[in-house]
């Protein structure tokens, strides 16, 4: 295989359980992209988060983040891509999900930084920045909403239970998707990491069978069928694992980097 990009995942990936990136990792990318490679990372993070990712890497080309939402060109920050929930959609998700799931929660991701209600920073990564909670999260409209989280506290072990719930509800306006964090995020109709990875790679004049992408949970399924060589982890969930050319070692393990020492000359 001729590989020109690989895409990688951040949490359950690239990044140990404990959040840390190995140096191991951080070596082979630094080596694989001297070889000419060009290195994504690709997240369901949102950009104020992930670019610490991409800056404590360090060898980066681009970053995929808020589950395709966003492109930006590593380290300069230009955004290449940029896809938003319409306003209207947003509102109308909410007061639906309201009604169906009495006692959710909801926040946004915003053009810069995100708003929920009480009880999404309890959900997040320790050290992850999240200001206070709103009241109500429809008073931070019309503000450009990039993505929704949704939440509740009966379904936090039930994660995906609870993403069959909200896709029902949202009646093909958006999409439920899982990163493995106790929430759920809705993004725009089509919008996924493998349609943003797409995107760049006809930008870069790259053949998806020229990629290699690994990742580990539901909203990576897209992105390991669409790459020429898609790699599940070793603790990926089966959704993935079933759609994978191959399965690695786990992202203790440094699965990531011990992969692309055999793919990679």
């Amino acid at each position: 295989m001729n590989v020109r990009l690989v895409a990688i995942d951040v949490d359950g990936t690239l990044a140990r359980s404990d959040g840390s990136i190995a140096p191991e990792s951080i070596t082979e990318l630094e080596r694989v992209r001297a070889a000419g490679v060009t290195v994504v990372i690709a997240t369901g993070r949102p950009w104020l988060v992930v670019e610490r990712t991409a800056a404590e890497v360090g060898h980066v080309d681009h970053v995929v983040c808020s589950n395709g939402a966003v492109v930006t060109k590593w380290p300069d920050g230009h955004f290449e891509r940029d896809i938003y929930l319409d306003n209207d959609v947003a509102e109308a998700v909410v007061n639906r999900l309201r009604d169906r799931i009495p006692g959710i929660g909801i926040g946004f991701e915003l053009a810069k930084g995100a708003k929920a209600e009480r009880g999404f920073a309890d959900r997040l990564p320790p050290g992850v920045p999240m200001g206070p909670p709103v009241a109500d999260i429809l008073d931070v409209l019309p503000r450009l909403v990039r993505k929704m989280m949704v939440w509740h506290d009966d379904y936090n072990d039930r994660t995906h239970h609870l993403q069959i719930i909200v896709q029902e509800a949202l009646e093909q306006r958006a999409v439920a998707l899982t990163s493995g964090l106790p929430f759920i995020e809705v993004s725009p109709v089509g919008n996924d990491k493998s349609a943003a990875l797409d995107d760049l790679c006809a930008q870069l004049g790259i053949s998806p069978s020229e990629v290699v992408a690994f990742g580990d949970e539901h909203n990576d399924v897209g992105m390991i069928s669409w790459a020429g060589m898609g790699v599940a982890m070793g603790n990926a969930v089966d959704a993935v694992k079933a759609v994978a050319n191959r399965i690695g070692p786990t992202n203790d393990e440094h699965g990531v980097a011990r992969v692309l020492a055999e793919l990679v000359p």
